[in-house]
């Protein structure tokens, strides 16, 4: 129970943080070089953050997609849910883990493709965290 509180705590935490440097990072970037190189510092960290996220979101969700099929139509939905959560955390892992190796060990291509992918990343994260985030702590909570 305390480590599913954890998880959900984490994962908010990682949504809104992701939230407010997706939203405000351009903002304060090009105040100065400094601020570029603290907003680098920032992504680096929130990189770290994320790929933690991804995998224990796809580690719940798959838990909770190996769940019984429900005979409810309440149980169903939320058998549904989980499965489109699950799927989802598959495919955004499968988009950010080549970009971020790029982007932090190799030589990132400087094209609109590379940051537009990114770009997907930044915004459907912080929606799958938060969901599975308040889903997680429901079952905690009932």
């Amino acid at each position: 129970m305390l480590i599913k509180r954890a998880i959900s705590v984490y994962l908010a935490l990682v949504a809104i943080c992701l939230v407010v440097q997706f939203t405000f990072w351009t903002i304060y970037a090009q105040a100065s070089e400094r601020a570029s190189d603290v907003a680098g510092a920032v992504w680096d960290v929130i990189g770290w953050c994320m790929l933690a996220g991804l995998v224990l979101v796809v580690v719940v969700t798959y838990r909770e997609k190996q769940g019984d099929h429900p005979d409810s139509s309440a149980g169903a939905r939320q058998w549904l849910t989980a499965n489109r959560l699950f799927y989802a955390a598959l495919v955004l892992t499968l988009a950010f883990l080549p970009n971020w190796f790029a982007a932090r060990w190799g030589e990132p291509p400087n094209d609109a493709t590379f940051w537009m992918v990114w770009y997907v990343i930044d915004t459907v994260t912080p929606v799958v965290f938060g969901v599975t985030a308040i889903r997680l702590w429901r079952t905690v909570s009932d």
